[in-house]
């Protein structure tokens, strides 16, 4: 499991001018509910197991039926309910045993209306494997589905009209600290922007109008021109200055979250690269293409200068 996983969201839930915790949790909400979205739906065994280990810890994320389900094993084979009972062990370790794993399996697949009922609970506990994976405590599956379904909503109109956003993968931690006040909004803004930028790319081009729109939260100028508000307009027209801007990028910068290297035309910017080899690839990139020798030797003065 990755040490800082990643949430993804839709870029236009910036276009919102205050962004305050209660929008940053329905945007935490959307991303934990997205991520359990992507999970593959367990086979029956792993359900099987995953219900019955819950129902020993007497966790909450069991529907109602899944418990009255399993509880009724007991009555109606005595035999299945001293397995039941025996499975429950640890180890010396503490790790946990499934002792007749296999007798307590085979009896409720080959019971179809039982695994029916075991997938309602597969929600609630694949939102426990959320909280782990996701590295996150606290919260309720139901809480979390209803700010869920709000911004889904929103984004289904926004899609409706504008077709699909740019999307924005950030470190889970980040969002939680921009969340509880511990990073910057307006930081946090820029950084989503450069990120959808960059896509999947290791770097990418742009400018500072460029930038400064995703910080916004607008793809493009179309989405910005309908839906910004007065408040974003005075956000885009701030940064849009030259000083505003490069203050914003080199606190960036100084907190080691992106490379930027300037030339001609805008920047050259990435979130994994360091400056020689953002340099390097630049000009590998140019060279590859067959740019001509001219250029290529312009950019590795211009590159070269912005390194000094």
């Amino acid at each position: 499991m990755k040490d800082n996983p990643y949430f993804n969201f839709p870029l236009h839930f910036l276009l919102k001018s205050n962004l305050d915790k209660g929008h940053f949790d329905n945007i935490i909400s959307y991303s934990i509910m997205k991520f359990i979205e992507s999970l593959p739906e367990m086979k029956s065994e792993e359900l099987i197991k995953k219900c019955l280990y819950c129902l020993n810890l007497n966790s909450d994320v069991l529907t109602k039926e899944t418990i009255k389900v399993l509880e009724d094993i007991e009555d109606e084979d005595i035999e299945i309910s001293c397995v039941l009972e025996d499975m429950f062990l640890f180890d010396n370790d503490g790790k946990y045993q499934h002792l007749y794993e296999k007798e307590v399996i085979d009896y409720i697949k080959m019971r179809p209306h039982i695994l029916e009922i075991l997938r309602t609970s597969e929600q609630g506990i694949n939102y426990t494997f959320a909280q782990h994976a996701l590295t996150f405590k606290g919260g309720t599956l139901k809480n979390t589905i209803e700010q869920y379904e709000r911004l889904k909503n929103d984004n289904h109109q926004f899609e409706k009209k504008y077709g699909i956003d740019a999307h924005v993968s950030i470190k889970s931690n980040l969002l939680f600290a921009v969340r509880d006040g511990k990073f910057p909004v307006d930081e946090f803004r820029f950084l989503s922007a450069i990120k959808t930028i960059i896509g999947k790319r290791k770097y990418n081009h742009s400018t500072i109008k460029g930038v400064v729109l995703r910080a916004c939260g607008a793809k493009n100028k179309n989405v910005y021109n309908r839906l910004a508000t007065s408040q974003i307009h005075k956000l885009f027209n701030q940064y849009s200055k030259r000083y505003p801007f490069n203050k914003m990028m080199d606190s960036l910068i100084r907190k080691k979250l992106i490379t930027k290297l300037s030339d001609t035309r805008g920047f050259f910017v990435s979130t994994g690269l360091n400056a020689n080899d953002l340099k390097d690839r630049i000009i590998k990139n140019r060279a590859k293409y067959n740019a001509p020798l001219d250029e290529i030797k312009d950019a590795k003065i211009a590159l070269e200068n912005a390194l000094k």
